[in-house]
C-alpha cells in the first residue's frame, strides 16, 4: 500500500508514502465508503502529499483517479490537501493541481495547503477539533512527521 490512514471522529487522514498506483486508488475509495458509514456521514478528508518523496502518478493512475473522484465526493464533505515540501516543484504542483480542479469546475469544498498547520487551523474552524491533540494523533499514526 503506497499509503497510511488514520480516522479522527469525521476526519480521514491520508498520508501518501509512494507514487499510488491503481490498486491504491481503488482501495482508497473502499476505506474512504468504510470510514464515511463508520463517521455517519459528513467525513473530511485530510490528504498529505510529500512532494519530494512521491512522484506524479503515470497517466493510468490519473486516469483511473479520474474515473473514481465522483464515487470518492460523494462519500466526503470536503477535502484538505497538503502538498509538503517547498522550492519550484511544489509551488508547480499545487497551482497545476488547483488549475485542474478550477477547470473542472466541481462543485465541491476543497483546499490545498504548503503546511499541516495551516490545514489544521482551517480544519479547527470546519469541524471544531483541537490542532493540538490532532496533531499528536496524526503524529504516533506517521501521517505527519
Amino acid at each position: 500500500m503506497s499509503y497510511v490512514t488514520c480516522r479522527l471522529g469525521k476526519l480521514l487522514a491520508v498520508r501518501w508514502t509512494a507514487t499510488p498506483t491503481r490498486r491504491d486508488t481503488d482501495q482508497l475509495l473502499t476505506d474512504t465508503r468504510t470510514a464515511s458509514e463508520a463517521a455517519g456521514g459528513q467525513l473530511r478528508l485530510l490528504a498529505v502529499i510529500p512532494i519530494q518523496e512521491v512522484d506524479i502518478p503515470p497517466a493510468e493512475v490519473r486516469a483511473r483517479m479520474q474515473l473514481l473522484l465522483p464515487q470518492l465526493l460523494a462519500n466526503l464533505h470536503s477535502i484538505d490537501a497538503v502538498f509538503e515540501g517547498t522550492g519550484v516543484k511544489a509551488s508547480l504542483i499545487r497551482t497545476l493541481l488547483r488549475g485542474m480542479v478550477l477547470v473542472s469546475k466541481l462543485n465541491f469544498d476543497y483546499h490545498f495547503h504548503a503546511n499541516i498547520q495551516d490545514a489544521l487551523r482551517r480544519l479547527e474552524v470546519k469541524v471544531a477539533l483541537d490542532p493540538t491533540r490532532t496533531l499528536t494523533a496524526l503524529r504516533a499514526s506517521k501521517i505527519v512527521p
